[in-house]
């Protein structure tokens, strides 16, 4: 005669997911909850040592439903930070066709920018539709070469380029320009893309850091961006005043 009995039991494994995980993994309802064991005998109904070894199945199976799971919770929570924008606002003591002359410059921002070390349009100096924009950066002891490409011009108010592939850029930049009582309010703005270097590789070695991970580079951004609109306002001021 055989004898059969169940070992049900998923908690324990379940128990083990913390942090921001905690709660968004509902393991009772993703795992085999009922374990069937055998035995030859009536004596060996139920005893460790024929529970044991389905016991180890099963867990093994319920530690790939977590791990499973919660790979496919921080890819959605890595998905869902890019693209991000920011941006800066100054007003400036000048009108938007004085500020044309340095907005629509790619050599003006490589002046101020603490990772922008040089820039310039290749085969022209007209800014214009369709004009690519050559780039050097440099962060620490890395460097690294850029091509943009102007996606949107609008004289004197709108000037935006596409770093990377114009239909699929790594990120996207513009300076926006509005008349402001005695001068004009320029503005910075700046998106970046998801799944572009060097964000994208970075996401997707460490997952679960990539809000920090992007806030950190945002920061960074930000900070190169305000420096170069203080300079182009001290730039167009300074021209005004002469």
């Amino acid at each position: 005669m055989r004898w059969r009995g169940s070992w049900r039991n998923c908690g324990d494994v379940a128990r083990t997911v913390s942090g921001p995980l905690r709660g968004r993994l509902r393991l009772d309802q993703q795992c085999p909850r009922t374990l069937d064991i055998t035995a030859d005998t009536p004596s060996q109904q139920l005893t460790q040592e024929a529970i044991r070894p389905r016991r180890e199945e099963l867990r093994t199976v319920a530690v790939n439903v977590v791990t499973s799971k919660r790979d496919d919770i921080l890819t959605e929570m890595a998905q869902s930070v890019l693209p991000t924008g920011g941006m800066v606002s100054a007003h400036v003591d000048a009108t938007p066709e004085q500020l044309w002359t340095y907005i629509s410059d790619p050599t003006v921002p490589a002046k101020f920018s603490a990772e922008l070390i040089e820039a310039a349009f290749l085969g022209s100096d007209v800014p214009e539709l369709g004009a690519v924009i050559s780039g050097r950066n440099a962060r620490g002891d890395f460097e690294w070469s850029t091509l943009s490409t102007v996606v949107a011009i609008e004289k004197p108010y709108l000037f935006q380029w596409a770093t990377g592939d114009e239909h699929d850029p790594t990120a996207t930049w513009t300076f926006e320009v509005e008349p402001d009582d005695d001068g004009s309010f320029l503005t910075h703005r700046v998106t970046l893309h998801a799944g572009k270097a060097p964000l994208g590789p970075a996401i997707e070695r460490e997952p679960d850091r990539a809000e920090e991970i992007v806030d950190a580079r945002m920061a960074e951004v930000l900070s190169n961006m305000e420096a170069t609109i203080k300079g182009i306002a001290s730039l167009a001021s300074r021209d005004v005043a002469r």
